[in-house]
Order: C-alpha cells, then structure tokens, then sequence
C-alpha cells in the first residue's frame, strides 16, 4: 500500500508521470472552462451559466473516480490499526466539516475585505 503512494510522488515512475499530467489537464480544462463561460457570459448569461456548470461536473466526475484508490487505502489502514468503520465515517465527516468551515471563512473574509477597498 505504502508503495503505491510513494509511486504517485515519484516523478521518475511511469505511474508517477501519468497522475502528474492527469492533474495538470484537470488544471488546463478548468482554465479553459472558466475563459469559455466567462467569454459566453458576455453575450448570453444563462449560456455562460451552462457552459460553467457543465465544466466543473466533468472535472467533479473525473476527480470522484479517482477518490475510490484514496477511500481502499483508507479502509486498509484503518483495519489494520483496529477502528471500525464507523470510527472511520466520524473521522472523515470531522475532516470535512473542518475543511468546509475553513474555506467558508476565508470566502467571509475575502468579501469583508473587498467591501472596505475603495
């Protein structure tokens, strides 16, 4: 198991170079997206709306088939540390409320910031 993540970091790994250059064209479509809605913005609001949406449905789609690897590994390590599942979903639940409060209050702060420039 240690195996596999190690040769996701690796860069001299065949493995390594292909999940490197999976997530930069994740990264390049993105960009691509958001200059296409905001170009389409321009003319059509609600096409602009569309073309956004349906660019980050793709990018969440192809991130959620990749997340599968992460959640095994997950469940390997934590039978082998003795939690139950259970255990597990509280943990992960935890963590994820944690990372959603923190980019909620870095968005708050960003816009009390943009608020006060003059």
């Amino acid at each position: 198991m240690f195996e596999v993540c190690l040769n996701c970091i690796d860069e001299s790994t065949e493995t390594g170079t292909k999940r490197k250059w999976t997530l930069f064209s994740l990264i390049g479509f993105a960009v691509v997206t958001a200059i296409l809605s905001c170009t389409v913005r321009q003319f059509n609001n609600a096409a602009g709306m569309n073309v956004a949406l349906a660019g980050g449905a793709f990018i969440l789609l192809s991130i959620i088939a990749k997340v599968s690897g992460v959640a095994a590994a997950l469940s390997s390590v934590a039978a082998s540390g003795g939690l139950e599942g259970e255990s597990v979903a509280v943990i992960v639940k935890a963590i994820g409320i944690a990372y959603t409060t923190q980019i909620a209050a870095a968005l708050c702060r960003g816009i009390s910031e943009r608020r006060h420039l003059p």
